[in-house]
């Protein structure tokens, strides 16, 4: 049962995490005259895993 949850929770933490770079990609593209440091995607990519995270939680 649980393996079954966390199956389903991978698969959709899968998904939304690719079209999330790929929005990212896009924004970047837009961007491309800022050039933000590795840091920051870091940071993005935390803050929206725990926004997932909680989401699932809650």
């Amino acid at each position: 049962m649980f393996t079954i949850i966390l199956y389903k929770t991978n698969n959709y933490t899968r998904k939304m995490s690719a079209s999330f770079s790929s929005n990212l990609r896009s924004w970047e593209r837009l961007h491309r005259t800022r050039e933000h440091p590795p840091q920051f995607q870091q940071l993005l990519g935390l803050y929206f895993f725990f926004l997932v995270f909680t989401v699932l939680v809650i």
